[in-house]
């Protein structure tokens, strides 16, 4: 499957990254060098989903995976508050899993489980890429400066 979520309600395949351009409405614009950019994006989903599958995530697990997923935003601005209960739910969800760990599944060693899950959460955690993603859109042409999508990634 090479299908992922490009919006709420559409979803795109590396296959569609030829036509993803194909009505952008400024003729000067780096098409071959903006469906590249899309298409290495688009080449990480099935690479991501390979790393999901390997993980073989159990229900504590994919919760965990979830939530810090969630709760991981350190690279957005945020209030200080924010940040707090981030910490506070990372920490909580991390002595959870030490008790699954150590109690349910009996393991003594579970430092590398642990950091395999955090790889996992910063695959997910890609927004950063998609407000550079859309700043070279805007440098190549695809998107102007006023464009409502482009604004939306530069907002203060």
């Amino acid at each position: 499957m090479n299908k992922a979520l490009g919006a709420y309600t559409a979803y795109m395949s590396v296959d569609s990254v030829e036509h993803f351009f194909d009505d952008c409405p400024n003729q000067s614009t780096n098409l071959d060098d903006a469906k590249k950019v899309l298409e290495k994006f688009m080449l990480a989903v099935p690479l991501t989903r390979i790393a999901v599958r390997r993980a073989n995530l159990d229900d504590e697990e994919f919760l965990a995976v979830l939530v810090l997923t969630f709760w991981f935003a350190d690279c957005l601005q945020m209030s200080d508050e924010i940040v707090r209960v981030g910490e506070r739910y990372r920490q909580e969800v991390l002595r959870g899993l030490q008790v699954h760990y150590k109690e349910d599944l009996k393991l003594d060693d579970f430092a590398a489980r642990i950091g395999e899950l955090f790889i996992l959460v910063f695959n997910f955690d890609r927004t950063s890429e998609i407000d550079e993603q859309f700043e070279i859109y805007r440098l190549l042409g695809v998107f102007a400066d006023d464009t409502f999508v482009y604004r939306l990634t530069n907002r203060p």
